[in-house]
């Protein structure tokens, strides 16, 4: 926690949750941020743009790479360096649409059973190798976790596992909330990492038709999870934004994984009004699936550090982000730029 005093009182404060995200397949260190608030009588005077720069000078210097969060007040954090860079949608689907020939020989090798605390290890083990092929979502510490295997409004998760002989193959966290007059079945953690794991979850929760009437559930346009659903199919609607700050500028570059060609080579003018370390002229270099930040170079491609974030995610491309304002100059090197840092829709399942 960190909290921050005015008059010899706390009057806000906030909650840092060391964590990593996944970009280019590799887990990048990162700080999540939650929880910030300010006492109504100590609003708008300051507070908290004071604790965000305090608390990102001290993760710069301790080399933390990123930040992330889930912004109340977007104003605040884009004037902390904050961009949008990828968001979280919710999927819903009626229990009575659970039906058809897509579901039919599920069960035929894949077998069931409820896992318990024993069995969190596998699951960790292989909620991240599922997660690392997707950018944006996070190398969960303890905080997140806890988040995943606590109970909501007095209801427990029920963990069942999807087997393979004795392999675990996939998995699915979810909770039954109250009934009115059925229960409504909310996913709180899945991996489903081939076809057939995904038909027997799907087929697990239409046999709880009796029940449950819709099923609901994080996810994202193209997660592979919910668009095994045949016609009528869920119903996706953007849930909300999060947004990422580049925190050590150079930590942030070497600790990502980059798919380019044999070199690539951009220079960049970073502004930065919190970091002074990140503000300046740089040389992006990428080569063998790693990258370096080196001082100096033309500068051609002027970007501030929130707008940066869209781009190192993958959210938005260099012509989005010109649209923006926010990236300048340099249009004949938007191409490396964009290859530099492509890859799929950043989301993440995960709110904190």
């Amino acid at each position: 926690m960190r909290a921050v005093w005015a008059d010899g009182a706390i009057v806000g404060g906030m909650l840092r949750a060391p964590m990593g995200q996944f970009f280019g397949g590799r887990a990048v260190p990162t700080l999540g941020i939650a929880g910030v608030g300010i006492g109504p009588e100590h609003r708008r005077r300051g507070a908290a743009s004071a604790l965000m720069r305090t608390t990102l000078i001290e993760a710069q210097k301790a080399g933390v790479a990123l930040s992330t969060l889930y912004a109340s007040n977007h104003a605040l954090y884009a004037q902390s360096g904050y961009g949008v860079a990828g968001a979280r949608y919710r999927g819903e689907v009626a229990s009575a649409h659970l039906r058809g020939d897509w579901l039919s020989g599920a069960a035929d090798t894949l077998t069931l059973r409820r896992l318990g605390d024993s069995d969190r290890a596998a699951m960790g083990a292989l909620y991240t190798t599922n997660a690392r092929t997707r950018p944006g979502h996070l190398a969960r510490g303890p905080y997140v976790w806890d988040r995943v295997y606590r109970a909501w409004n007095d209801r427990p998760p029920l963990c069942t596992g999807v087997f393979d002989g004795d392999r675990l193959a996939g998995y699915l966290v979810w909770r039954q909330a109250s009934p009115n007059p059925k229960y409504t079945a909310r996913i709180a953690d899945v991996v489903a990492p081939t076809r057939d794991v995904a038909r027997r979850i799907w087929a697990f929760l239409a046999d709880q038709g009796t029940m449950v009437e819709r099923i609901t559930g994080a996810t994202a346009p193209d997660d592979a999870f919910w668009l095994a659903l045949p016609w009528p199919g869920p119903s996706i609607a953007l849930e909300s934004h999060w947004m990422l700050r580049l925190v050590d500028l150079n930590a942030a570059v070497a600790e990502r994984g980059f798919d380019v060609g044999p070199v690539l080579v951009v220079d960049l003018r970073v502004h930065d009004r919190v970091i002074d370390a990140n503000d300046g002229a740089w040389r992006l270099i990428v080569e063998d699936g790693r990258g370096r930040l080196e001082p100096g170079g033309a500068g051609s491609i002027e970007v501030t550090v929130g707008g940066l974030a869209g781009l190192y995610s993958g959210f938005q491309r260099c012509n989005q982000l010109a649209a923006r304002g926010v990236l300048h100059g340099g249009r004949t090197q938007w191409p490396v730029l964009d290859a530099a840092f492509r890859g799929g829709s950043p989301w993440t399942p995960d709110i904190f």
